[in-house]
């Protein structure tokens, strides 16, 4: 009778998956790093100390994204502190390279002078409807995440790639294999703070915020049409309201807002702000917007 493989079939899957994931991890490194050995020893050393304090605080898992994104951030953090720092206030901009990549014509790299030139005309466009209807929630709201969010990427992109060390931070980003959206963990690899409620469950008894740190900034991503937006103004106010609900004057706003846009208020949408309103807020959000009317 034949020997049997004494490794189970899950930890060969385990192992291959293993595998895959240092394969990847090395081919980023190859392709984007420098070849200089003071260099790739630099981002060798950083990320393993990163690595090493995120498991001993329980952060990051074996996952491949997890560790895909902390490797493309300990490159940023060497080769591209500017953008690097750009990150850590808006946490979505690997997700928006990310798209942009993805929504390059007929599979071609990512032409930032054709790029730059859709940003304009977007902008322009939103400017003229803010002329003609200056209450207009949307369009304040695109014109913001525009000048705030893909404006300054694009800039800090383009400086990188002025670098005497040749590196481009375009080919951090995969589509194939996109990094974690969420990064505030990864620029702050101590203990996680306590769980707290996700999605449509709303704590009463939750304390109200103090204030915003950006007030405008936070409602105007709120409005944006691009999904990352509203997730870059919750991160980017995310001490202010870990397990707190909005303050009452920034509710106001809020939903003066949702008044002159009421159609704009969609589940998505409503799922992300959810945890951060009392269940009166929530009633008041229902009412303004329709939106149970309005669900087929």
């Amino acid at each position: 009778m034949a020997d049997r493989d004494p490794a189970p079939d899950g930890a060969r899957r385990d192992q291959a998956i293993e595998n895959e994931t240092r394969r990847l991890l090395r081919t980023l490194i190859r392709h984007t790093v420098p070849p200089v050995p003071r260099k790739l020893n630099q981002v060798g050393e950083l990320y393993g100390l990163c690595l090493e304090m995120a498991r001993e605080n329980g952060r990051i898992p074996e996952d491949r994204a997890e560790r895909l994104t902390l490797l493309r951030l300990t490159i940023l953090q060497l080769l591209a502190p500017d953008l690097f720092r750009f990150g850590r206030r808006n946490p979505v901009f690997l997700a928006k390279l990310e798209a942009w990549k993805r929504q390059a014509p007929g599979g071609e790299g990512l032409d930032l002078g054709r790029l730059e030139d859709e940003i304009k005309a977007k902008i322009a466009a939103n400017e003229e409807q803010l002329a003609e209807s200056p209450k207009n929630a949307t369009a304040a709201g695109d014109l913001y995440s525009l000048k705030h969010i893909d404006q300054p990427l694009l800039a800090r992109i383009r400086s990188a790639r002025q670098q005497r060390s040749d590196f481009d931070p375009l080919r951090l980003v995969d589509p194939e294999q996109p990094s974690v959206e969420k990064l505030a963990p990864f620029f702050s690899l101590d203990k996680p703070p306590a769980p707290v409620s996700e999605g449509l469950d709303v704590v009463e008894l939750k304390p109200e915020t103090d204030s915003l740190d950006d007030p405008d900034g936070f409602l105007s991503q709120l409005f944006s049409t691009d999904p990352l937006a509203w997730r870059n103004a919750l991160a980017q106010e995310a001490d202010n309201l870990t397990d707190r609900i909005l303050d009452r004057t920034s509710f106001s706003a809020l939903l003066d807002r949702v008044r002159s846009v009421p159609e704009f208020v969609q589940m998505d949408w409503l799922e992300l702000i959810a945890p951060h309103l009392s269940a009166e807020q929530l009633f008041d959000l229902y009412k303004e917007s329709r939106l149970l009317t309005r669900i087929p």
